[in-house]
């Protein structure tokens, strides 16, 4: 480890890097988001977290992962115009931040009260908890002798602690954090030595909705708001062949309420959406800035991105 500082620190003496840990307006703009997975990511790790059981996401936490990736943005070379322009690379969202999925017993009147109005149930502690945090009724459905439910939020939230209150309250049964992501994507990835952070971008291709068969990196490392670009490694950029890889940044997926388009390369004009019938359910043709869905049923579909010369394809799910 003490080679690996060395390094590093000869590294950063001989060029010119960022020297202030301080945030970068389009980091707070573009990747707010990123901390808070990366935050989440963070808490999850280890059991004993000093925030493991507070389900808001500390702002200081979030802002610490922010100034991390403003230090990275700070460095002026071809890999962060890279990962933060050409490719736009962005967390990938693998963990459960915004719904809950719960059995219910219906016998209890308070659960057939929030059912009926998906409001007020009439219990005080889970009025309470889907009030402060912000969670609706997304869907609900019976099978068999079984009611499930979920709830979602717009938050990011720690939603473990919640769970755990939830699984107190009588009438709930099999309480679980729950997620809808498909297959693997571009990725942030933050790790830790002593006192040197690494920081890892990747994008994939060829067949992400079932997990990516190849992977390009960009590493970097920061020490004391001081940050260097180690190289890159992987598969090489100039295999990829699946043109759907230069879209990867519309995003979020799975998405709730709005999606939106980082566009590089080849501009998209249009966006035709089919669902898994193959039937053309909707078209976009104005593609700026957030993109309202909301009216779209939860599911998966198809996108067709329509460039001036091109049609790509890419699958989305909608909570």
């Amino acid at each position: 480890m003490k080679i690996i500082k060395l390094i590093i620190i000869c590294l950063i003496s001989i060029n010119v890097f960022a020297q202030h840990c301080e945030d970068q307006q389009k980091i707070t703009e573009d990747y707010t988001e990123d901390a808070k997975i990366l935050s989440l990511r963070e808490i999850h790790a280890d059991t004993s977290h000093q925030y493991s059981d507070s389900i808001y996401i500390p702002a200081d936490l979030v802002k610490k992962y922010t100034q991390l990736l403003s230090v990275i943005y700070n460095i002026d070379n071809e890999a962060t115009d890279s990962v933060f322009n050409q490719n736009n690379i962005h967390t990938f969202h693998d963990i459960p931040y915004k719904a809950i999925t719960m059995n219910v017993d219906t016998s209890y009147n308070w659960v057939n009260n929030y059912l009926q109005d998906s409001l007020v149930s009439g219990n005080s502690i889970f009025d309470t908890l889907m009030q402060q945090y912000n969670f609706k009724l997304h869907s609900f459905f019976h099978l068999s002798s079984i009611t499930s439910l979920t709830v979602t939020t717009t938050d990011y939230l720690n939603i473990f602690p919640l769970v755990d209150s939830l699984k107190t309250i009588a009438g709930l049964n099999d309480v679980e954090a729950s997620g809808s992501w498909a297959g693997d994507g571009n990725d942030i990835e933050v790790f830790t030595k002593n006192d040197t952070t690494f920081v890892q971008f990747s994008i994939g291709w060829g067949d992400c909705p079932a997990g990516c068969t190849n992977r390009h990196f960009w590493k970097f490392a920061v020490i004391d708001c001081q940050g260097v670009y180690l190289g890159s490694f992987g598969d090489a950029i100039t295999d990829i062949k699946n043109s759907a890889y230069n879209y990867d940044r519309v995003y979020p997926n799975p998405f709730d309420h709005y999606i939106h388009i980082k566009n590089h390369r080849e501009k998209i004009n249009s966006i035709d959406i089919y669902n898994m019938n193959g039937v053309k359910i909707r078209s976009v043709e104005n593609v700026s800035g957030p993109i309202d869905l909301s009216q779209l049923q939860p599911g998966t579909y198809i996108f067709n991105l329509h460039t001036k010369n091109n049609i790509f394809s890419k699958k989305m799910i909608k909570w």
